[in-house]
């Protein structure tokens, strides 16, 4: 878990590969079963249908796929209902810490794909979520920092922390 930008899609694909997991994205799964990208769901349903929605279809990766999943989910996910504590209850939530400037870096072009940053002070609406989620995605078992991290540095990190 971690903000828009963190890159969550990205290691979790990175580190179901590298450790022989299934690897589940959250949104992909959304907009498969509604046929809507996340945007277009927004946009047509708005927040509260889709973190319903979410919620749903979080609940159901989680029952289907009890063990050896990576599940990246959405920025928002953990934040609302009891999601954190349904994930934390399934395995190890880790938290994908970065900061502003490379959330910034990262969404530069991508704004448009994010329904909560679509407007032109994005980098404010940005930061004021951060703020808003900041004790949530510290509540994870594990927090990383993704800043300069490598897929081995990643690795090793859950793997140490998993077996102390």
């Amino acid at each position: 878990m971690g903000m828009p930008g963190a890159g969550k899609s990205y290691w979790a694909e990175q580190l179901g590969a590298a450790l022989g997991l299934n690897c589940i994205d959250l949104d992909d799964m959304i907009e498969v079963r509604t046929g809507h990208t996340i945007s277009g769901f927004f946009e047509r349903f708005g927040e509260t249908s889709f973190r319903e929605l979410e919620q749903q279809t979080l609940l159901q990766i989680i029952e289907v796929f009890p063990s050896g999943t990576v599940i990246a989910c959405g920025g928002g996910t953990p934040c609302f209902y009891d999601n954190l504590q349904q994930m934390k209850r399934s395995g190890t939530v880790i938290y994908l810490e970065t900061d502003l400037e490379q959330l910034y870096h990262n969404l530069d072009n991508e704004t448009e794909q994010r329904p909560l940053l679509r407007e032109s002070g994005w980098k404010l609406k940005l930061a004021a979520l951060l703020e808003q989620r900041k004790d949530c995605y510290e509540q994870a078992d594990e927090t990383v920092s993704v800043k300069g991290l490598t897929l081995e540095a990643f690795a090793r990190a859950i793997l140490i922390k998993s077996s102390e």
